[in-house]
This record gives C-alpha cells, structure tokens and sequence, in this order.
C-alpha cells in the first residue's frame, strides 16, 4: 500500500515561495488533479493560517474525493526568533505545553470550521514533535501523526504510552533530497559541511535519478508488505518541473495497480491486523 502525502503552508516569504508567485494552496489544485486523473488517494497537511489566507482555494480542493486534510500546525513554527527562544527556555522547538496545545486547538478548529471536515492525521512542520506535541494531539482527537523520517520502519506503529499511531515517513522525501528552486548543488554542499544528514543520507538528487530512487523503495516496499509513506510537496514538484515528473510518478503507481490510502485509513488497517 501506498501512503501519498504533502505539505502546503500559507504565505512564509520563503525563496521556494518567491519562484511560483502564488500562493502554495494554488498548487494543490494541480496535485489533486492529476492524483485523481489516476485514482490515488492523498493527504495534504495543510497550516492554519492557509484557512485564513485562502478560503476560497480551500473551498475549491474540498470538493476532491481523492483528499484527506490534515494539520500542519498554526504558522509553521515562525516566527523563528520565537521558537529559538521556546528552544534555549524550554529544550523544544515546537514550544512550552500551553503554546502548542493553542497551536493545535486553533489548526484544527479552522480545519473543521471551513471544510466541515475533523481532522485525525497530523505533521508538525519541520518534524519538529515532541512528548507534549504526542499527549496533545491525542486529547484534541488526532490519530495519526506522521512526522518521523525513517527508512527501516516499514509499517506503522503505535507511540508508545499513547494511543496515536505513527506513520514514519520511509521513502525518501522531496523537500530534502530533490534539488529543486534554492535548492541547488552549493546549498546542499553547504549543508554538508555543517554535517547535516537525515534517517536516508545527506545527498540530493536531479529528477530522474530522484524519482527511480523512490520507485525502487516504493518496490522494496511493497514486497515486503509494509506501507510505503511518500512525502512530496506541491511546491516542489511545481518549481522542478511544473509537475510533469510528479505525473509520470502517478502513472507509474497506476499501472502497477499499487492501492493507495489516506493517512486516517492507518487507524482500521491496524486494527485488522491486531
């Protein structure tokens, strides 16, 4: 099986953002269209603020039957002045109990106050998650959270001490290893240099070679009957290509006729298999 997920954030001044001159929300329309024209489920973990921003794009994606919404926290953990500072005060990036249940609170109201949908699945930005952040989720009635990065958990599983069941990112995400827009050879040297590196390695990849890499794990995946949690974000795969290699991906998982689920379909898979 196949987990399709990706994250939009509202209006950041990001440079990615600089390069499609609209917002990220205008690009989820190209997504889900071409995840429907070949019948693939998705989720898209979307921030608070998009809701705010761009009601009527958000209005426009709810009528897809193909998604899942899931949240993405408030503001995307900015502004970053603050959150260093919850850093050097309170040893999480995220932030104290109190901030982060708000941010919660609030993500997930404005998600059900403007789709009429209550979300269950959750990524914190930058998997920036922590004891509280799991504790929280399950009290504001998340089920399924799923930011970790980690190539050898194949499937599922239950956080310890909670009742929320985690969906490890397994396939090797875009944002990190697909070059793409400011993402370029010097900045991922420079990243290297710092000793930056991830669960999958500390390389990037051009298109081609990024999407073999991944239906090579798809493959591995699958065989080994695990599910394999992809994570590919709009805004990438417009500023690659304007989202014609994200299509041949499509068609690839079509014609082999891989089952695709949403994030919140985990919760009754487990449980047949317990």
């Amino acid at each position: 099986m196949i987990c399709l997920t990706g994250d939009i954030h509202h209006q950041l001044n990001a440079p990615n953002q600089a390069l499609i001159q609209t917002p990220e929300i205008s690009l989820a329309t190209n997504y889900l269209s071409i995840t429907a024209r070949y019948r693939l489920k998705t989720t898209l973990f979307i921030t608070g603020k998009t809701f705010k921003e761009s009601e009527k794009k958000i209005k426009e994606i709810s009528h897809f039957n193909n998604l899942e919404i899931g949240g993405h926290t408030w503001s995307a953990l900015k502004p970053a002045w603050l959150h260093s500072f919850f850093t050097l005060t309170t040893g999480s990036f995220y932030g104290p109990k109190s901030y982060q249940h708000r941010d919660i609170k609030r993500t997930l109201q404005i998600i059900k106050e403007k789709t009429g949908f209550q979300p269950v699945s959750w990524r914190t930005h930058s998997y920036q998650s922590d004891k509280n952040t799991v504790r929280l989720l399950e009290k504001n009635g998340v089920r399924i959270l799923s930011d970790r990065v980690l190539v050898k958990k194949l499937k599922p599983y239950k956080i310890p001490n909670s009742n929320l069941i985690s969906l490890p990112i397994n396939v090797l995400p875009d944002h990190e290893h697909l070059y793409h827009g400011k993402r370029n050879e010097e900045q991922v040297r420079k990243l290297i240099n710092k000793g930056w590196q991830d669960d999958f390695t500390n390389q990037s990849y051009q298109p081609d070679r990024y999407f073999e890499i991944i239906k090579q794990q798809v493959k591995k995946i699958e065989k080994q009957g695990g599910i394999a949690t992809l994570l590919l974000h709009p805004i990438c795969m417009k500023i690659v290509d304007n989202f014609q290699s994200f299509e041949k991906f499509c068609q690839w998982l079509r014609k082999k006729n891989y089952k695709t689920i949403c994030c919140q379909e985990i919760t009754t898979i487990t449980k047949n298999e317990n």
